[in-house]
């Protein structure tokens, strides 16, 4: 699922439901996790009956230059790019 909104900074707040995720026997993952300017990735994993599951949250702002001899920045208000990934259960492969 993707979907771009206006925030007035170039990060946003993670957007997921935690709780309900917990719920549903998700939890978090470090190793899908990775930050940098503008951007985030992080994501929750469930294993039961021998099958996994991942969601992976992420957003990306892409920074602008009015002078291409300057650096790129951040202009905010900023089109913030949402994507989220859903896989389908799968078995581990040991």
């Amino acid at each position: 699922m993707k979907a771009t909104v206006t925030s007035p900074t170039a990060s946003i707040p993670h957007f997921e439901m935690a709780s309900a995720l917990k719920t549903q026997g998700f939890i978090p993952d470090l190793n899908l996790s990775a930050d940098g300017p503008g951007s985030s990735n992080w994501g929750y994993v469930n294993s039961n009956n021998e099958e996994t599951q991942v969601i992976i949250f992420s957003y990306k702002t892409r920074p602008t230059n009015s002078n291409p001899n300057e650096p790129l920045e951040f202009n905010c208000p900023c089109k913030v790019n949402l994507s989220v990934f859903v896989s389908n259960p799968f078995a581990e492969k040991k």
